[in-house]
């Protein structure tokens, strides 16, 4: 399942907690937060916006993804640059040097894991 699973492993390790408070997180406000991880990750990535519901997620190579893993393709759109910005100016967002801090480690360990 992509790096889901090892994407999650190292959220768990910076928050100092489990995976029922990542999903937690990653699912109740702060999905744009995780698109923003998997795009530094998969840069040709798309937003995707799931139909009735405040929740992004992320299109990788025709599968779209989010802190759960995989998701039903039919239940999501592909945002428009308009519902991007508005995404971007009203969903939550981690402090820069919050999201520069995670975004380093989880590079890192990216990184090293292809090694």
């Amino acid at each position: 399942m992509l790096d889901i699973i090892y994407l999650n492993e190292v959220l768990k390790t910076y928050f100092n907690d489990d995976e029922e408070m990542v999903v937690n997180l990653f699912s109740n406000g702060y999905c744009l937060e995780y698109h923003r991880l998997l795009k530094m990750l998969y840069p040709d990535c798309k937003m995707v916006l799931e139909k009735n519901n405040d929740h992004c997620a992320t299109l990788i190579d025709g599968t779209i993804y989010d802190v759960y893993g995989y998701r039903n393709k039919k239940e999501f759109i592909i945002a428009t640059k308009e519902e991007e910005a508005f995404v971007n100016s009203f969903y939550c967002h981690f402090s820069d040097k919050e999201f520069d801090t995670i975004s380093f480690l989880v590079k890192d360990k990216f990184d090293k894991r292809k090694k």
